[in-house]
């Protein structure tokens, strides 16, 4: 069943007891939250409430994507010379934050939607041609063509495409990898 979780990771950066059962083939949630309720214990895996749903994401190999991996001078090196506690989302939302024009300051909406906020924000955080409220992570303004209302969603020239599609073709592991 870990095996399936790792699998289950490659597609969702978290999942819920349903998504594990219908991964897997179960067709009762007995095995699966005795399952669950090891690794807990064990600490692989990582619980977070978003209302009643719990999502998990396991602390292992199978969630390597998400630490940092920079080299040379980093400032999220500790003084052991071991990465500090962060992910290369965090170190996008560093990066970016002072160009973005939401409500919301990105840190605090991932820390507390985390699971929408990798739907509707990582393309932001990993392309200049996607914008949101009419900017984009660079700080540049634009506005729907032909009026004057912002530009929200990926830009309607060639290079907007061409940034869609490497965004939908490419694991989300290897977009943040390649963006940090």
């Amino acid at each position: 069943m870990s095996r399936g979780i790792l699998q289950l990771e490659m597609e969702e950066l978290q999942w819920n007891r349903k998504m594990l059962m219908d991964h897997m083939g179960y067709r009762n949630y007995r095995d699966v939250n005795a399952f669950l309720d090891i690794l807990i214990t064990n600490k692989h895996v990582t619980c977070q409430k978003d209302g009643k749903i719990e999502w998990f994401r396991s602390t292992g190999p199978g969630n390597i994507w998400l630490n940092a991996k920079k080299e040379g001078n980093n400032k999220l090196l500790q003084s052991t010379g071991e990465p500090a506690a962060g992910d290369n989302i965090s170190i996008l939302i560093d990066r970016f934050t002072s160009n973005w024009c939401g409500r919301i300051p990105l840190a605090e909406e991932y820390n507390k939607f985390s699971r929408s906020f990798l739907k509707a924000r990582v393309p932001w955080l990993t392309s200049d041609e996607f914008y949101l409220f009419g900017c984009n992570r660079r700080g540049n303004h634009k506005v729907f063509p032909g009026s004057n209302a912002p530009l929200n969603g990926w830009n309607p020239n060639s290079a907007g495409r061409t940034a869609r599609n490497r965004y939908l073709s490419v694991d989300l592991e290897e977009l943040l990898s390649q963006e940090v």
